[in-house]
């Protein structure tokens, strides 16, 4: 579940203070269940047999406030109801005989269920249970809450409760303990124990679903139905049952909410004119008490004698509070539309003198500003961090889907007019090639390129560390703007492959005369596509130019040695024409259920490579040392899969004449990337994006079709085909019988569907988040981005079933004529050009 307040979502609040609405609180229902007399204490006392223990009679509910050890107020009950079976509910609105502008921040609410068990014993308490009304921020409380009742315990009024109602306040209670005692932290863990905790370990998850469920209820999540509804689901099932092994009462309570204009408003914790207050302590015997039930002013004597009856208890009003300091209402009250939002008895009171006394606050989004400090420090000091977050940035500026609806875009860092102006004229100007990018006009700027500018400001204006990391990207930069100038003017050469590249290497060597030599520079620069690896040329004569529409280039560059990377070489595809910010995402998400499959110990040989987008159509791919399936079917030496690992792994030994290792990873990838591809329907695949390492792995590139589209009509889901099938022998033997190549393979594709399955919130949930992003594949149909996943994963299905589902799919797709057809001609048109 995400957090969904937008930036500058209103903070209505009013200070305590100023309310003059009494306390109410909703009496809901209760949930437990209660220890039954054993035969013994009935035979002692044979009126149980009529007590609510065994029976359910008569039980009531009543709700008192406490402060500092002292009672503030006389309790108030709920009406008797007779019920037949559990639950217990009531439903019943109780109005306190105290004012929220009277409560001190410690106030505590005390709650105990009671029994007319007999004449003689009296009330016997049921369960007791006591909460704060102000939570650790100093807010009150208000709407539902579920709190937990101690068994046949009265509730605990005292600072230091014994039958705190809410996890969060025996937390508390536990830490001021502490600190007041100067324990060590083993010391206060067994605080806990002290009220019996150690018992009931279950009271943290159900803490924490309580709090979860609340702010979802409370309508700070993003609504996924097809999500909340499992998860819901799954989180009352779990309640239930940690409820049912409870030995604790659970009871449902609402605390009234206050409304202006049907807006709710939070009410914080505020003594007006604190310094003002004195304590005043009262010198005779009698002062004066409210009576809720009369409205009458009693005179309570402080020292009243045991016979009073438990509706009419003595009362030590807290003399902390001095009478002027007590709002009273005024002729001016305002009373029309500031009310309790629930309907309790006393909606309609007047519980505010003034309607100026509503505050609302625009905060800044916290989550955002902390994230965007962070990024911004880390990248000062971390050149690898620094250089990713300038190339993630510069593709969102760069995209002219968000330039043209950036007058519209909300700033989420707040920035003003004149620092951005001024972010922009010292920072882009010093960066060759991008100068031309970046507008003066802030109703046209995004959120990313004011980021940009404050990142390139902290860099420039920073420390020696700082200072090197502005220098690289500046580097990185001219570097990217001869290479891009370069690789255009080879795209409008006409004619054929060996003409352009020709063209190509022949450009390369003419840097050498040119003020940025590609081929040798003047010093080490970082690698775009991997800031760890410091490059120092292009080795021209390894260059090449692979037959695609987009005719990509290999460059091979002159790599540094180093811990991370110990070759001389690194070799890259650099391609313009494509978005590669769907195969980042894609390749992403292949490296993130590679991860979720190893943890399963489930191996499946895959290669995720790296990719970084320089630009919305144009960017760099790590070379794959790879062989196209359409290369080796074509050639000569090899005409078939089996034969191309035979050649590059034989064996005396292992079967087919292939060393073990290779088939087992050529099984074994097939099976990883046939569950991947199918589940995030990878189209447009082909013998020519689909390549085979020397080792065995096979790798699939180009993802420029994903979620089920494909260029060309009537593709199968998934691409298997005699051809790969035979390069695991064949589906049948000699015999008649599944090979068992081929049954390992069903099984490994059978192991990771279920395994994946079981993470497909995951999965769904980061789908979810780039609706919003410029992905084309998913820009295309954005509303319909996660169905198509959900479909995929089958969850309508039990394991046995989706097994069974995706055996069929790969079945059924065996041999697929208009895949073998879609294969000719594809080879067909690349071998033309």
């Amino acid at each position: 579940m995400v957090s969904c307040e937008t930036p500058y979502q209103k903070l209505n609040y009013v200070f305590s203070c100023h309310l003059l609405a009494q306390v109410q609180i909703k009496i809901g229902k209760l949930e437990g269940e209660r220890k039954k007399p054993d035969y013994k204490e009935i035979i002692e006392s044979p009126i149980l047999n009529y007590s609510g223990a065994l029976q359910h009679l008569d039980l009531y509910v009543t709700a008192q406030i406490f402060a500092n050890n002292q009672e503030l107020c006389m309790p108030v009950k709920t009406s008797y109801k007779y019920i037949e079976k559990e639950p217990w509910i009531w439903d019943e609105w109780l109005t306190l005989p105290l004012r929220i502008s009277d409560l001190p921040r410690n106030a505590l609410l005390v709650i105990t269920a009671w029994d007319i068990e007999s004449p003689k014993s009296g009330d016997v308490p049921v369960c007791g249970s006591s909460i704060s009304l102000f939570d650790r921020y100093g807010e009150f409380r208000q709407g539902s809450l579920e709190i937990r009742l101690w068994p046949n315990r009265v509730g605990d009024g005292n600072s230091k409760s014994t039958t705190p109602g809410l996890l969060s306040d025996q937390r508390e209670f536990e830490i001021e303990e502490m600190i007041d005692s100067h324990q060590n932290s083993d010391e206060a863990a067994n605080l806990g124990q002290a009220n019996g905790l150690e018992e009931f370990p279950m009271l943290d998850e159900l803490d924490r679903l309580a709090k979860l469920s609340k702010f979802y209820a409370d309508g700070h999540m993003i609504k996924q139905e097809w999500l909340d509804n499992i998860t819901l689901q799954k989180i009352e099932n779990t309640i239930k049952n940690e409820k049912k092994n409870s030995k604790f009462f659970f009871m449902n309570v609402e605390l009234a909410q206050i409304e202006c204009d049907n807006v709710k408003y939070k009410v914080l914790y505020y003594e007006e004119n604190a310094e003002r207050i004195v304590q005043v302590i009262p010198n005779n015997d009698l002062f004066v008490v409210n009576d809720p039930e009369l409205e009458l002013v009693v005179r309570t004597t402080s020292g009243c004698s045991n016979s009073t009856s438990a509706s009419a208890m003595p009362i030590n009003i807290s003399s902390n509070i001095s009478s002027s300091s007590i709002r009273q209402p005024k002729s001016d009250d305002y009373e029309n539309n500031f009310a309790y939002s629930s309907s309790p008895p006393l909606a309609s009171q007047t519980i505010i003198h003034n309607r100026n006394l509503f505050n609302q606050i625009e905060p800044l989004n916290t989550f955002e500003l902390n994230l965007k400090s962070f990024l911004l420090e880390r990248a000062t000091k971390d050149e690898i961090v620094a250089l990713c977050l300038y190339w993630f940035l510069k593709v969102e500026i760069n995209d002219s889907k968000v330039l043209s609806s950036s007058a519209s875009t909300m700033n989420l860092f707040g920035q003003s007019s004149s620092l951005t102006n001024a972010h922009a004229s010292s920072s882009s100007s010093n960066l060759a090639g991008t100068a031309n990018q970046y507008s003066n006009n802030l109703s046209a700027r995004t959120n990313f390129q004011i980021f940009m500018d404050e990142l390139l400001e902290n860099l420039r204006d920073g420390d020696q560390t700082a200072r090197s990391i502005y220098n690289s990207i500046i580097n990185q930069e001219k570097f990217l703007k001869a290479l891009n100038e370069i690789v255009k003017a080879v795209s409008r050469e006409e004619g054929r492959m060996e003409k352009k590249l020709n063209k190509l290497i022949s450009l390369l060597k003419n840097t050498e005369k040119s003020s940025f030599d590609l081929m040798n520079l003047d010093a080490p620069i970082p690698l775009i596509i991997d800031p760890s690896i410091k490059i120092y040329g292009i080795d021209c004569d390894k260059t090449k130019m692979f037959k695609s529409n987009l005719m990509p280039c290999k460059f091979v560059f002159k790599a540094l040695p180093s811990k991370s990377f110990i070759d001389p070489e690194y070799s890259v595809i650099y391609k313009i024409g494509d978005d590669l910010r769907q195969d980042q995402l894609i390749l992403q998400m292949i490296a993130l259920m590679d991860k979720l499959l190893k943890q399963e110990n489930l191996d499946l040989k895959l290669s995720p490579y790296k990719v970084i987008a320089t630009g919305v159509k144009e960017g760099f791919l790590q070379f794959v040392d790879a062989v196209p399936v359409s290369n080796i079917l074509n050639n000569s030496e090899y005409r078939s899969i089996r034969e191309f690992l035979k050649k590059n792994n034989p064996s005396s030994t292992d079967k087919y004449g292939i060393k073990a290792e290779a088939m087992d990873n050529y099984v074994k990838s097939s099976a990883g990337y046939i569950v991947i591809t199918y589940i995030l329907g990878i189209g447009d695949r082909h013998y020519d994006n689909i390549l085979i390492t020397r080792c065995g792995k096979i790798v699939h590139i180009d993802f420029g079709y994903i979620l089920g589209q494909d260029p060309k009509l009537f593709q199968p889901t998934i691409k298997w085909t005699k051809d790969f099938a035979d390069g695991m022998g064949g589906i049948y033997g000699s015999d008649g019988k599944e090979n068992k190549e081929y049954e390992d393979f069903k099984k490994y594709c059978c192991n990771a569907f279920l395994q994946l399955r079981r993470h497909a919130n995951l999965i769904l949930n980061l789908f979810s988040l780039m609706i919003d992003a410029n992905i084309p594949g998913i820009a295309l149909e954005p509303d319909k981005t996660v169905k198509k996943l959900i479909d995929k994963f089958k969850l309508d299905l039990s394991d046995e079933q989706a097994q069974y589902s995706l055996i069929k799919e790969i079945e059924n797709n065996y041999g697929s004529l208009v895949g073998n057809i879609t294969d000719v001609i594809h080879h067909y048109n690349t071998n033309r050009k």
